[in-house]
């Protein structure tokens, strides 16, 4: 979550920036670059952290199987 915060933050402030020079009739062609940079960065996170938690089921089942076991163990004595 940290790292969206941070993209929007910088996102934000390239829109400011851009917005500042198109009020100032200057050129404003990078902060428009890397404003659309800033939405593909988001999304790659988006996708990244989408395969991330795909790869991680298998795990986390194995995990909540054994802190069950582990509580029904605790619980029987």
């Amino acid at each position: 979550m940290f790292f969206h915060f941070i993209i929007a933050l910088t996102f934000l402030g390239f829109c400011v920036w851009g917005y500042t020079n198109w009020s100032l009739s200057n050129s404003y062609f990078l902060q428009v670059v890397m404003a659309v940079t800033m939405i593909i960065i988001w999304v790659l996170l988006y996708i990244f952290g989408r395969l991330g938690r795909h790869t991680a089921k298998p795990k986390m089942r194995e995990l909540k199987l054994f802190m069950e076991s582990v509580l029904k163990t605790i619980d029987n004595k």
